[in-house]
């Protein structure tokens, strides 16, 4: 705009007769001044305020010999309003209009009129209201820009974190499985191996030693294969149930174990819920086995329309339902935590022990 403006004004002083060498010269070095100042920048504020006040002058020097210089006000206006503080911005605007009105009075009274003064004041107000719009406008998109970096930013730290959550989250889950299946399956081992050692004939022994470490081997396997297709619930139970049965009869305990089903047990469950509920009976038999001196203990599976229900009830002396040493019952927890589900034991030492979880279907489809 400014370089359509100055050429505009050198056109209209050729027509006015006003063209000589002092306007052509002030013309050829203002417009040499405002590029130089726009291309280079000034290093510092100072030489900006003395470039500024260059411009002015050569500025007033055209309006004194050609009156139609003074349209170029309004790019200077917003020159000094980008360069200066605000106040002093504005104060340099009013100074401005008041060249491009009073000089033209002062050099041309005959062909002034108010109308040469209302004029640029209303423009220069315009353009003091259109540039503070327009910096109003670009702040508020600096300030979203910096908040969609923040966001961004925000975001990938979340995604750093659920990364990290993630990966301790499987860490704890692999700690659930191998406490559920290896580690529980070589506890076994240690049992019969020190019972065969005082036994007359430890073939018995040894057979079940090699049945549960066939299983734990079989276990470690499906952990690793993540089971895309675990088996059957009920079947699971069974061989469960099964297992500890030959294990008391090998040491000759006198616990039996059984299976109760109730409730749709055909239904095909969630493998979610499926494992969940698996990983219950574990830990509810193994607890059994291990503390509990019971005759008897039951098993129930319970399959229902909005539920799935899994209880482990024996007959035994009990056990400290506070203990959360471990990864057993504090794991199981966990596990059915995450499912929304809830798990309860009762009642306590010196009664017998009841393990109930349930586990809502709708909610893990």
């Amino acid at each position: 705009m400014f370089a359509l403006l100055l050429a505009f004004g050198v056109v209209r002083a050729a027509g006015d007769g006003d063209l000589d060498a002092r306007v052509c010269g002030l013309a050829i070095a203002l417009g040499i001044v405002y590029v130089w100042g726009t291309v280079k920048r000034p290093p510092t504020r100072r030489a900006a305020y003395w470039w500024l006040a260059l411009i002015t002058i050569l500025w007033i020097g055209l309006m004194v010999h050609a009156r139609d210089f003074m349209w170029l006000e309004f790019p200077l206006l917003f020159l000094f309003l980008h360069e200066l503080p605000r106040a002093p911005g504005i104060v340099s605007t009013v100074c401005l209009w008041a060249g491009a009105a009073l000089i033209p009075a002062w050099r041309y009274p005959d062909q002034w009129t108010i109308a040469a003064a209302v004029g640029p004041a209303i423009g220069t107000v315009f353009a003091i209201a259109f540039y503070y719009a327009y910096v109003a406008l670009r702040d508020e998109a600096l300030r979203y820009r910096a908040l969609a970096e923040e966001l961004r930013a925000t975001q990938e730290e979340l995604a750093r974190s659920e990364n990290l959550a993630g990966r301790l989250a499987e860490r704890a889950r692999l700690s659930r499985e191998i406490h559920d299946t290896v580690a529980q399956g070589l506890g076994s081992i240690m049992l019969m191996a020190r019972a065969g050692k005082n036994a007359a004939d430890p073939s018995g022994h040894l057979k079940t030693i090699a049945t549960v470490a066939q299983d734990s081997l079989q276990e470690t396997r499906k952990l690793v294969q993540d089971l895309a297709a675990p088996p059957q619930l009920t079947t699971a139970l069974e061989a469960l149930v099964e297992a500890q049965n030959e294990r008391a009869r090998t040491l000759e305990e006198d616990t039996h174990f059984e299976l109760v089903e109730t409730g749709d047990t055909t239904r095909e469950l969630p493998d979610k819920v499926s494992a969940c509920l698996e990983r219950a009976a574990r830990e509810g038999l193994s607890n059994v086995a291990k503390h509990a001196h019971a005759r008897r203990a039951v098993v129930t599976l319970g399959v229902f329309e909005d539920a799935a229900t899994l209880d482990v009830v024996d007959d035994g002396r009990g056990f400290a339902t506070t203990n959360n040493k471990g990864f057993g019952l504090p794991g199981l927890r966990a596990r059915v935590a995450e499912l929304g589900g809830r798990l309860e034991i009762s009642p306590g030492p010196g009664t017998g022990t009841a393990l109930t979880v349930r586990l809502p279907l709708k909610e893990n489809q």
